[in-house]
């Protein structure tokens, strides 16, 4: 997801959010314009990344953002007027390409939801079990430290990152791109 996120176009500086509530996981983004209807297309589709083309960026095969699949079942998208999902619990492995609209998104997290409504790409996983949910919050704590530090040296894009576990936030700033 930061791949994807450092990948994205943006009007401004890039910012990345990624934060764990619970068992929810997401991943919010100032993207502009957000997604497009070729993005959606891209996202229920192997191997057709709106990326192919661009050199520019890293992830251009169409298979990155499947690998959210490893930790969670159930994963849901939110940008500009789309706000839809992906459950493999429910529709098996069809639910890796099979997107549903989503009728009710007052589930998920509060900070994701005010993220979306303030005009970000989110993207919301709600993790599997238990061990995925200690991975994610040990994930976050060292992005919230050097390792973050790191992953914003090496951005492209990506300018702040903010990582949030339950109320701590930590924010990590590259000043020089």
């Amino acid at each position: 997801l930061v791949q994807n996120a450092d990948d994205a176009k943006y009007a401004s500086d890039a910012e990345l959010e990624l934060g764990l509530r619970g068992r929810w996981f997401y991943a919010a983004s100032n993207q502009a314009p957000g997604f497009t209807r070729d993005d959606v297309v891209a996202l229920c589709d192997i191997n057709k990344s709106t990326k192919r083309l661009d050199e520019a960026t890293t992830g251009s095969k169409g298979i990155g953002f499947k690998a959210v699949f490893a930790v969670a079942d159930a994963v849901h998208v939110l940008s500009n007027d789309y706000q839809f999902g992906f459950d493999t619990a429910r529709d098996g492995a069809i639910g890796l390409v099979s997107p549903r609209w989503l009728d009710d998104v007052n589930q998920l997290p509060r900070a994701a939801l005010e993220r979306f409504e303030a005009g970000a790409t989110v993207v919301v996983l709600e993790l599997n079990g238990d061990e995925d949910v200690r991975d994610a919050k040990a994930a976050l704590e060292q992005l919230g430290g050097d390792e973050g530090r790191r992953t914003l040296l090496f951005a492209r894009r990506l300018r702040k990152l903010s990582v949030r576990v339950d109320d701590d936030v930590r924010v990590l700033a590259n000043v020089d791109a």
